[in-house]
């Protein structure tokens, strides 16, 4: 019996995770904001690796997701692989809140999901916001030979630095986070979903 479990686990994460790449390769025809952000689905069957086979396999998945995105996309240049990198931290930091509202059982119904994963979405969209103004976009600029600098000067004549920052990023990321998480919500609602549980 604890085979069959386990061969499950392993049969529904590579079946997700072949999904997720395959999502990851399409998201580059997808831009969000062209050269910085791209409408990324693969997301969408990442999340529930965590819920339906483990927190173990859930995690494999991101980093195989992470190490092969940019093969299956433009190639392991520093750009592509920062890129992919700040896509696994969005998808950890969403991934564990989502976690942490499982622990702390505040997910009852599906008005409670609603609310949860709004907030969830609102918080990592802020929380990558400020990541990415402090951290990838200075190492971002850096990777095309810019220097680690905090100025962004050519974004139709918008000078303030973190005016853009948030202006682009929170945007982005909190459209990128609402779409997955629409069709997210869809799929852990199956049986009353797995977040109650």
């Amino acid at each position: 019996m604890h085979y069959s479990r386990l061969n499950f686990k392993i049969a529904l994460t590579g079946m997700l995770l072949g999904a997720a790449m395959l999502f990851q390769y399409l998201s580059q025809f997808m831009p969000l904001v062209p050269g910085l952000m791209d409408i990324n689905l693969s997301f969408i069957f990442i999340v529930p690796i965590f819920f339906l086979a483990d927190y173990k396999f859930g995690m494999i998945a991101l980093l195989i997701r992470m190490v092969l995105g940019p093969a299956i996309q433009k190639g392991y240049s520093s750009p592509e692989m920062i890129g992919h990198f700040v896509l696994f931290v969005t998808s950890l930091i969403f991934i564990h809140l989502l976690l942490l509202a499982k622990k702390l059982k505040v997910i009852k119904n599906k008005y409670a999901m609603y609310i949860s994963i709004g907030s969830i979405v609102i918080l990592t969209s802020l929380i990558m916001t400020i990541l990415n103004g402090v951290l990838f976009v200075p190492l971002y600029m850096w990777s095309f030979g810019y220097g680690f600098s905090y100025q962004i000067s050519s974004w139709g004549g918008v000078q303030n630095y973190w005016a853009v920052v948030f202006a682009v990023f929170t945007t982005g990321n909190l459209i990128n986070l609402s779409i997955s998480s629409f069709v997210l919500m869809g799929i852990l609602r199956v049986k009353n979903t797995h977040l109650a549980k």
